[in-house]
């Protein structure tokens, strides 16, 4: 009797199993169908749609060529936030939520955070130039060098101090600009 009851309750348990398996992994009502970007202001060098992409290509990848991973209990969220902000530097942070609030319309809340430019920040480049002068006396011919400095390439900078962006100088008087080899 008591053997009964274990093969009762062990299938029991096995089916229960399975089934919540399935619905977490492959069935249609946990499927994300949504993505939504959300942002403080305007993008300005990217598109939403090119974040959405980097989402659905990232979705559509399988853990050992068999799970999916675009359900919403097996998205690699840490995986899509380095992706974003691997692909657009000036991206500052990326936080994602799942969207369980209406069953019907699963998905994923992007929330972007984007650099704020304080400055630009220039490299200076040494140049050694060498001049050779005349020989007045009899000693030797005599090198002179001179090191000229020149402003190499600019980045945009944010006020954490991070460079980010290729920028072109701006001289002006409400802009921070910074010169350092």
């Amino acid at each position: 009797r008591s053997s009964f009851k274990i093969v009762i309750f062990g299938g029991l348990f096995f089916c229960v199993l399975a089934g919540l398996t399935y619905l977490c992994i492959w069935s249609s009502v946990l499927q994300i169908s949504t993505i939504k970007i959300q942002s403080e202001k305007e993008p300005i060098y990217y598109e939403n749609d090119e974040i959405i992409k980097i989402v659905e290509e990232k979705l559509k990848n399988k853990i050992f060529e068999i799970i999916p991973q675009n359900t919403i209990t097996l998205v690699s969220v840490d995986e899509i936030k380095n992706t974003i902000i691997g692909n657009f530097p000036e991206i500052r942070q990326v936080n994602i939520y799942r969207n369980l609030s209406d069953f019907s319309n699963i998905g994923l809340v992007i929330d972007i955070e984007e650099r704020e430019t304080i400055g630009i920040w220039c490299k200076f480049e040494e140049i050694e130039k060498i001049i050779d002068s005349d020989i007045n006396t009899s000693t030797e011919e005599i090198i002179e060098k001179i090191k000229e400095r020149r402003i190499g390439e600019c980045f945009q900078i944010d006020k954490d101090g991070v460079i980010y962006r290729k920028s072109l100088l701006v001289k002006s008087s409400s802009v921070l600009n910074i010169y350092s080899s």
